[in-house]
């Protein structure tokens, strides 16, 4: 009797103990409480409502960051708990303490510093115009090793230790120190990873060779071969809304790189709890259309996930591991040349199954293959997304190449989408016209024969993962684009296979909009062999045109297109002369005219796509021209290597 007043006793104390922690607002199905969330000075937004998982996020005007940046909906409680006493405040971001110059007096005196104060800096101590940073030698030795830290609460990324090497080189990369609540900006990010990732890309396409007596010698190698991985993080710490701006920031850059001379092969892969594969390298090499690939991305969604969106970036990177196994296993030599990639898109929290640094730490070891010597092969990138990002270890996950930086913090995905697709503005210094063009020529009102120049440029233009040069036709470069050998290739074979029928498929490019792009490729058909005579004829149809002999205004200088025969092209429109006119070849795109002049203007009313009718007929300065060859080899020979023309 008394043992079972004793059970019940227990009994009674363990369901007082259980009810007694229960929250005084009902957590039913899960719901967290709506009490208590406001901060002061800004607002908040919940991806999921009140329900289980959902993400409460604080927001605060620029300048400001949130004391508390988020909170997690678990089991019916918010993680970290709200205050009903401590409401969180938007404060006042702080910057990087100014004091590590020794013998200078700064103005104004300050304990903290905020966005947008600005101090002076008086050197008064000594009479030499220097400055004397603390505890930094003058004179370092092989072998010498410098330590680097970062005052609270700032977070070092980069190189903690650098080792001075021979030849005066330092190990690894200058690390940075990053505060709290700020974030690298659109532009600094796209021309820091464009620079790096095009570092890269040439990689891989470039030979070394011993030249005595002058060293190394580095030359264009074809062909390149790069593998780039592009992981996405989809956890439930990623707002949905981030989620789908990352994906249109990586569909831009799959597009940019595309293009590049290397022609990368992609595996992308979505993860969370576990991980999902867009597209394999191994698809890639099996001719994969990226399109598809492109619009596989874009229609993913969670609904594509099971019910686990905790994150795991270990398992991320276990999977291109993997991949990185079975490409190895069919064939070493070609992994062994293969320059790879790796970019993480992440917000670094939680990693249910450990650090990803081990993983990542045996990728480093497969790659190197104990030669230090082939960290060259090997690309670490770490897009961090949020707030929360500083506060993971992120070294050990990036590379650290000297000069270049693997690592970014996000904030404004939009305007990094904008700023990758963005185009160089660039000035002319001078521009050089063919001897023989006349437009005012004998007998002939307007003569358009030898339309073309060449265009220096005040700076020159840095190819990028968003710029490259197109292919001119007759060139050592063009040869291995079509993938001649160097007995084939002559300029007479260029001719042959690109311009292989009597009717050609080519593009034309539209004028400008004002982001530099063109707003649209116009598909035409240029008529040669037995369709050329009626074309050329149509000229005499122009406006002002005097003469009756149409082949002195449509000279063997000229390709002709327009017409309704086969079908009608898209026809151009005033402004548009001086557009490239090229084909499409074996995956690359090879100029082979410039737009130069037209029979008829059809764009009027503001109608800026049209049709060609029946005699609208264009004109294009042919680039295997005899008379236009030798004009570009004048100039050009030895910035490209042009070949024999027979």
């Amino acid at each position: 009797m008394n043992g079972m007043m004793r059970e019940q006793q227990l009994c009674c104390l363990i369901l007082a103990v259980v009810t007694a922690g229960a929250p005084s607002v009902s957590t039913e199905h899960g719901l967290c409480p709506n009490e208590h969330l406001n901060i002061n000075g800004g607002s908040f937004v919940l991806s999921k409502g009140f329900s289980h998982g959902s993400r409460l996020k604080y927001t605060c005007p620029d300048g400001y960051y949130p004391s508390v940046p988020s909170r997690l909906c678990q089991n019916g409680l918010w993680n970290p708990h709200p205050s009903s006493k401590l409401t969180p405040d938007c404060k006042k971001v702080t910057c990087p303490n100014p004091h590590v110059l020794k013998n200078v007096t700064m103005f104004p005196n300050q304990d903290k510093y905020y966005i947008n104060d600005t101090i002076s800096v008086k050197n008064c101590s000594f009479s030499q115009d220097e400055f004397i940073f603390p505890e930094v030698r003058e004179r370092f030795n092989i072998g010498d090793k410098v330590t680097y830290s970062c005052d609270r609460p700032l977070t070092l990324i980069g190189s903690k230790v650098r080792e001075c090497l021979d030849g005066g080189q330092w190990s690894g990369r200058e690390p940075e120190c990053y505060a709290d609540f700020t974030y690298d900006t659109a532009d600094e990010t796209a021309d820091a990873f464009s620079s790096s990732l095009k570092t890269t890309l040439a990689l891989a396409q470039l030979k070394v060779e011993q030249d005595e007596p002058m060293g190394k010698k580095l030359f264009f190698n074809n062909p390149g071969k790069v593998d780039i991985y592009i992981a996405l993080d989809a956890s439930d710490s990623i707002e949905w809304a981030d989620f789908q701006r990352v994906k249109d920031v990586v569909k831009t850059l799959i597009e940019k790189i595309s293009h590049y001379e290397a022609s990368p092969n992609f595996e992308i892969l979505i993860f969370a709890t576990d991980v999902t594969r867009i597209v394999s390298i191994r698809d890639f090499r099996s001719g994969v259309r990226l399109d598809r690939v492109l619009n596989d991305l874009d229609s993913f969604t969670r609904r594509n996930m099971d019910m686990k969106t905790e994150g795991n970036m270990a398992k991320a990177y276990q999977t291109i591991l993997e991949s990185m196994t079975i490409k190895m296993a069919d064939s070493k030599t070609t992994f062994l040349e293969t320059q790879q990639v790796i970019v993480m898109f992440t917000d670094g929290e939680p990693n249910i199954e450990g650090d990803p640094k081990q993983k990542v730490k045996q990728i480093r070891e497969f790659v190197l293959r104990n030669d230090p010597g082939r960290d060259q092969k090997l690309d670490l990138y770490v897009f961090g997304l949020g707030e929360n990002i500083k506060t993971v270890d992120v070294n050990g996950l990036i590379s650290e190449k000297d000069g270049e930086r693997h690592f970014f913090s996000l904030r404004d995905l939009v305007k990094l989408q904008m700023a990758f697709d963005s185009k160089l503005v660039v000035k002319v210094k001078r521009y050089i016209v063919h001897p023989r063009f006349d437009f005012t020529k004998a007998k002939i009102q307007q003569c358009y024969d030898f339309d073309i120049a060449l265009i220096e440029l005040t700076n020159p233009v840095e190819m990028s993962i968003d710029l490259r040069p197109i292919c001119l036709p007759c060139t050592k470069e063009t040869n291995r684009a079509l993938k001649l050998s160097n007995l084939e290739g002559t300029c007479k074979k260029h001719e042959e296979i690109v311009m292989n029928n009597d009717l050609v498929g080519a593009f034309l490019t539209s004028r400008m909009n004002q982001d530099y792009v063109p707003r649209r490729i116009r598909s035409i058909t240029i008529k040669q062999g037995k369709h050329r005579d009626a074309c050329v004829r149509d000229a005499l149809k122009g406006y002002g045109i005097t003469v009756t002999n149409p082949y002195e205004l449509v000279t063997k200088n000229f390709l002709c297109s327009g017409g309704t025969y086969p079908k009608a092209d898209d026809a151009s429109c005033n402004g548009e002369a001086g557009g490239a006119t090229y084909v499409n070849r074996k995956n690359r795109l090879i100029q082979v005219g410039l737009l130069s002049w037209g029979v008829k203007n059809l764009c009027r009313g503001g109608m800026l796509d049209v049709k060609s009718d029946e005699d609208s007929r264009e004109y294009h300065t042919n680039l295997f021209s005899a008379g236009i060859q030798s004009f570009l080899r004048e100039h050009l020979d030895g910035s490209l290597n042009f070949l024999e023309m027979h």
